[in-house]
């Protein structure tokens, strides 16, 4: 019994050495470039994403519906990009339940004369950020958080 064992050692040690002697050569890592941030500077009347405007409904009509700023929006800069009055004007999208889902599509500065087109349109929020609005009547606190910077001619 005991050549047996020995026996079985020997080849499964002849395997052993086989295998290694058949295995792949190991790899060698490579060094990857370090990735870089995108960094871009922050233009004069831009107004950035996350940025929360606080608007005060003024027509509920499904097909027009508008809102006015309720507070100066300031860029980076300390300019004033969005001023206390400006108007919203969009377009109540569809209903869930008790929530209007509001698309604003345009911006009417006082003064710049015409409307500034969103694209993407701005989705109207409750006070809190949360999405859609309830309660679709004039005088409704709601607001809007930009999703993408953009700049404001003025």
């Amino acid at each position: 019994m005991n050549k047996k064992v020995t026996a079985v050692f020997i080849a499964v040690a002849a395997l052993t050495v086989a295998r290694a002697g058949l295995a792949l050569e190991p790899k060698v890592l490579q060094l990857e470039e370090p990735v870089m941030a995108q960094v871009r500077m922050v233009q004069p009347f831009e107004v950035v994403a996350g940025t929360y405007i606080s608007l005060v409904l003024t027509s509920a009509e499904p097909m027009m519906v508008s809102a006015v700023v309720s507070t100066d929006i300031y860029d980076r800069f300390e300019n004033v990009v969005i001023p206390k009055g400006s108007k919203l004007i969009g377009k109540e999208i569809r209903q869930v339940r008790d929530r209007h889902d509001i698309a604003w599509t345009g911006l009417q500065i006082p003064a710049v004369p015409g409307t500034l087109r969103l694209d993407p349109p701005l989705k109207a929020t409750m006070p809190d950020g949360s999405a859609g609005v309830t309660g679709m009547e004039p005088g409704a606190l709601l607001g809007t958080i930009i999703g993408e910077p953009f700049i404001v001619p003025h």
